[in-house]
């Protein structure tokens, strides 16, 4: 473990484990039901702002992939490196099964479980593993294109032509200009109109990776009080424009908001490039072990914690009925979630390294 650790970037554990909690957190506004309105009152309009913040959940961990995976290449090694996830993956598939029976909470059967498994619906939050294995397999042929390309212009230039397919409609595409009405009350439903291209929007996981390969060989070089200013910023016009959208009302999902929209790939970057540069040399030995462990942990953490949002948060609205005075418990609801699920993920990426250390020493 100790030559491990000295070869680990702590800060990138740091990220990896941010990432995670920021999963919890973004869960917290659904099962809250904090979406379910009504949007007004300085409390929400303040949650609003951090919802925004923890978007960057799923993104940091795409960003990351591109920070650390920027120089494989094709081998059978490389590939071979996708059972782990895949093992981690089926445990918590197999505990979330186990958890709708015991429970009765859309209860599956032996067939059902197998199905959910090839399905990546056995586990709630799975569709991440289904958009990584795709990714993973994709990372050496991405890096081909990204490392053939000449000069930082160049790598600039594809960086552009992806946030344009992907993330500009969300501020291109999410207006009604000439509808008077709609300007009087953004939540009537009206079609937007179309300025930019959307049919490529959902390759955003590609645009985050690229963006994780470039910050890699240019990183965003912002002194660390500026650095925090923009973030404060960027939450405060984002919270403000989806508060705006959603007010006096429920809580109305668009393209602003989507994991690939402009504000979130803001966010993301300025996030990363934050925790990226902490100068970590000097944290403790213990904690620096903390990071590694969690970070080893964040995948089937991710996963199982639909486990302790289910059970939390029916505990929660069953004893706070009234949405706004549920939000002070988001201090002890995500870490409370965020520890649990780390400690199950433990065992169930013990047992996933045992099982796989079996397998090879039979080989």
């Amino acid at each position: 473990m100790n030559n491990t650790l000295q070869k680990r970037s702590s800060a990138l554990d740091l990220i990896r484990c941010m990432a995670c909690f920021f999963v919890v957190s973004a869960h917290f506004f659904k099962y809250s039901e904090f979406n379910g309105g009504p949007i007004r009152g300085a409390g929400i309009y303040v949650m609003m702002m951090l919802r925004t913040l923890v978007m960057t959940c799923v993104p940091l961990f795409m960003v990351l992939s591109g920070y650390l995976m920027h120089d494989r290449k094709i081998s059978r090694r490389y590939f071979g490196k996708l059972t782990k996830t895949l093992g981690v993956y089926v445990l918590a598939s197999l505990v979330c099964a186990l958890f709708r029976n015991l429970t009765n909470t859309d209860p599956l059967s032996f067939q059902q479980t197998v199905r959910g498994i090839l399905e990546f619906t056995a586990a709630p939050y799975s569709w991440y593993v289904e958009m990584y294995i795709g990714l993973f397999l994709l990372v050496p042929f991405l890096n081909v294109l990204y490392q053939n390309l000449e000069n930082k212009k160049q790598k600039q230039l594809l960086l552009g032509v992806l946030l344009f397919s992907t993330a500009l409609p969300s501020i291109g595409n999410i207006w009604c200009f000439l509808e008077l009405e709609w300007w009087l009350d953004p939540t009537i439903p009206m079609a937007h109109y179309k300025l930019v291209p959307q049919w490529w929007e959902e390759i955003y996981p590609i645009t985050y990776y690229f963006i994780g390969c470039y910050l890699r060989e240019f990183p965003l070089k912002l002194k660390r009080s500026v650095n925090l200013v923009l973030i404060v910023l960027v939450m405060i016009l984002s919270g403000s424009y989806c508060y705006w959208r959603s007010y006096n009302t429920y809580f109305i999902f668009g393209l602003w908001q989507n994991n690939g929209s402009v504000a979130v790939v803001s966010l993301t970057v300025l996030v990363f490039s934050l925790l990226a540069a902490l100068p970590m040399e000097k944290t403790p030995r213990a904690l620096k072990q903390i990071l590694a462990r969690f970070s080893d942990w964040s995948l089937g953490a991710y996963l199982v914690s639909w486990i302790f949002d289910v059970t939390v948060y029916k505990v929660l609205n069953a004893h706070v009925p009234a949405m706004p005075e549920r939000m002070p418990w988001f201090l002890v609801t995500v870490p409370l979630i965020f520890l649990c699920s780390m400690a199950l993920s433990a065992v169930l990426t013990t047992v996933t390294d045992l099982l796989l250390k079996a397998v090879r020493h039979r080989k």
